[in-house]
């Protein structure tokens, strides 16, 4: 345990979380399938229709379930756990795309409809910190407070003694994000060094 298997277990996360935003485009990639004419074009207005819009959510979600059941191990053929395995993995079911495609119909974009079942959805943001952050965490004690603030190069700015898991968890995920841990960051933080004396 320490911060190596902290950094190793972030990155890997990330890379978890960038997967699953990928196999999004990919659903958004499949529904333009699904909507492309014998002319080889894109015909949004075809979402004017329900037939077309509920056609075009499982092409948008098929990708995701079968990722989903890769990603878990499972061999389910079952919608119902295929549903599940999915809300899993990306924070929304199949509900969620079903609603959101029926309100943007012909306006749907790939931006527009992936953020919105991120912001929409009722654990996208739970998922994508479990993944990387809550999964990293485990890899490290209390005990790791001195290599952390060596590591973070917070020497100076951090009392160790007042270091806690998650809170050495916050250091190296900032660290790992933003290269630095800023005054800006330690501000208001319990930890922090001469915590007037942060206000950059």
């Amino acid at each position: 345990m320490g911060v190596q298997e902290f950094t190793e277990a972030w990155k890997k996360g990330q890379k978890v979380n960038d997967t699953v935003v990928q196999k999004m485009f990919e659903g958004y990639v499949s529904l333009g399938k699904f909507l492309t004419g014998a002319d080889g074009l894109v015909n949004m207005q075809q979402l004017e229709q329900p037939e077309a819009r509920l056609q075009a959510t499982e092409a948008f979600y098929k990708p995701l379930t079968e990722y989903a059941a890769s990603f878990w191990g499972a061999s389910t053929t079952d919608a119902d756990k295929m549903n599940e395995l999915a809300f899993r993995t990306f924070g929304f079911d199949y509900n969620l795309v079903k609603e959101t495609i029926e309100k943007q119909k012909q306006n749907v974009n790939a931006l527009e409809l992936i953020s919105t079942l991120q912001r929409d959805s009722p654990a996208f943001g739970y998922f994508q910190r479990r993944n990387q952050h809550d999964a990293a965490k485990l890899k490290i004690t209390d005990n790791d407070a001195e290599e952390t603030i060596k590591y973070t190069k917070a020497e100076g700015k951090v009392d160790k003694a007042k270091l806690t898991v998650d809170e050495i968890a916050d250091l190296l995920s900032e660290y790992l994000k933003e290269g630095v841990i800023s005054a800006r960051f330690l501000r208001d933080k319990r930890y922090a060094e001469n915590r007037t004396a942060t206000t950059n």
